[in-house]
């Protein structure tokens, strides 16, 4: 059941002391597209079925995915499952499923609570959200794990457990197990295996590695030119201008040829989700240094390594008038072309602590 405390991140061990571990991503996977959702909801009912073979859900596993394939919920229905096995063993146990004699069944099979009273069958002296029908408790769960939680940075199994149910000893291991268990399963519930590209991964403040690695560009401070750009061996990448238009308009971008494969998996993934958004001013290479940094520290576009996505809808806050100078995270980046690009090695400048950089994503680590 939900706990109302503060984001506690502590890390959960198992018994013995191993901490429990998520086997993929929690958002809808970019690699389940529409034509694969029937052997996917049969996969899921099926290992409901084997979990418990009374199970009212054993039969909705396509509600799971068409749920969580919403792009404003965009969560991956294995973590859905897993958590309705953990709260209810998948709606076979509890009062609120219409079990253990309860008076009226309320659906809620992940014990949700209320702020005022809606199920008539009060437990625990607590009020409890009613539904009207499994697919509306499923719909409605699939809304607030986004909203509540991956959109609040709690974007793992064990930061979600001690918000959800930070009393619950159990929660966190059943959850992950549960989770493991259907990725394992169903494999299409999993994220692809992450590619680093022919280029090793750098740490993002190594400048000196990078320079010797993909060449030094030379920059002139207070320029967007160096001294040296042929040092920097560049190629284009091609992406879609809108992913919802397969035949729609191209653009290109130019990065270094050491990591040219990862971009291109990174927009082939973009253009198989098919999200609807205008990918409308895309910057890549620019010889320069960090702008803050005083022409001391190179910026990532300087090695070909970074990529600026619609600069005036994900500003670099507090650095933009719109951020009111503020450090606050404003974007209009759908969360599947963030997480494509985190899966493929990238860091996201929306995570960053000292500024918010949404528009800025750098393959290094």
């Amino acid at each position: 059941m939900i706990g109302y405390g503060t984001y506690l991140f502590k890390k959960f061990t198992l018994p013995g002391g191993q901490a429990p571990t998520s086997g993929g991503s929690l958002v809808f996977p970019t690699n389940l597209t529409s034509d694969k959702y029937d052997a996917a909801a049969k996969c899921l009912n099926e290992y409901i079925a084997g979990k418990r073979k009374k199970s009212p859900l054993k039969t909705y596993g396509m509600n799971f995915i068409k749920t969580g394939a919403k792009g404003d919920v965009n969560v991956n229905p294995a973590l859905l499952v897993a958590i309705a096995g953990a709260e209810s063993e998948w709606a076979t146990n509890g009062r609120l499923v219409g079990k253990l004699g309860a008076k009226v069944n309320c659906y809620n099979f992940y014990s949700l609570k209320a702020t005022k009273y809606e199920c008539p069958e009060r437990v625990n002296n607590q009020d409890w959200r009613k539904f009207n029908s499994w697919e509306e408790a499923i719909d409605e769960f699939g809304s607030y794990m986004r909203r509540r939680y991956l959109s609040q940075g709690l974007d793992t199994i064990e930061k979600i457990g001690v918000v959800y149910c930070e009393k619950c000893a159990n929660w966190i291991p059943n959850v992950t197990t549960y989770f493991n268990e259907i990725t394992k399963e169903c494999p299409i519930f999993a994220p692809p295996v992450l590619v680093t590209g022919q280029a090793r991964r750098l740490k993002c403040n190594d400048y000196e590695s990078m320079k010797r690695e993909y060449g030094d560009c030379q920059p002139v401070c207070g320029k967007l030119k160096g001294n040296n750009e042929s040092a920097v061996e560049l190629v284009s990448v091609e992406y879609l201008k809108n992913p919802s238009k397969p035949r729609g308009a191209k653009g290109k971008v130019w990065v270094h040829k050491k990591v040219a494969d990862v971009f291109k998996k990174v927009f082939k993934e973009i253009a198989e989700s098919k999200v609807d958004y205008n990918f409308t001013d895309v910057q890549s290479y620019c010889c320069r240094y960090i702008g803050s940094s005083i022409c001391r520290n190179y910026s990532l576009h300087a090695f070909g390594l970074a990529i600026d996505i619609n600069p005036k809808r994900n500003p670099h806050c507090p650095f933009y008038p719109v951020c009111k100078k503020e450090n606050v995270l404003i974007t209009d980046l759908p969360p599947q072309v963030i997480e494509i690009f985190k899966r493929n090695g990238f860091r996201w400048g929306g995570d960053y602590k000292s500024s918010k950089d949404a528009m800025h994503f750098e393959y290094c680590r």
